[in-house]
């Protein structure tokens, strides 16, 4: 699955670097501003206050929109689905852990009232209003 995330990273990274250096070179932009406005775009900011003038960077513009921000969409996607594989592998375990926890608990008490019941058989014992009580072999009921 980290492939599916890494390849369309590296892809946007390598589009923006392209970017940056198409635009110092069509332009004439320094570096910063360069990158700024191939960031700006990318992430479809838009500030307006660095717009490419020539005729090459305006074409290069259109493509570098249209190529940039649907990468930059397919990147969240990949994201996005990774992340929640990730969450549902964690929950997975988390709740296997709680249904072997729940299952040795259930085993125990089952195991507990099975043998609290044939002790109370063993030795003649009732629950009556909450007490312990044992009874008599004559059938009267002594409290303890």
């Amino acid at each position: 699955m980290r492939k599916e995330v890494l390849y369309p990273i590296f892809a946007l990274a390598i589009m923006v670097t392209c970017a940056i250096v198409a635009y110092h070179f069509l332009e004439g932009w320094d570096w910063l501003t360069s990158a700024f406005f191939a960031t700006a775009t990318i992430t479809t900011v838009g500030y307006g206050d660095v717009v490419p003038h020539t005729f090459y960077g305006k074409i290069f513009t259109i493509g570098f929109m249209l190529a940039g921000v649907s990468t930059g969409f397919y990147v969240l996607i990949q994201l996005s689905q990774y992340s929640r594989v990730v969450f549902e592998r964690r929950f997975e375990n988390i709740f296997q852990g709680v249904d072997s926890r729940l299952d040795a608990i259930r085993y125990f008490h089952a195991r507990n009232i099975s043998s609290l019941q044939s002790a109370r058989k063993r030795h003649n014992v009732s629950l009556e209003q909450g007490k312990y009580e044992k009874v008599s072999v004559s059938g009267r009921k002594k409290k303890r």
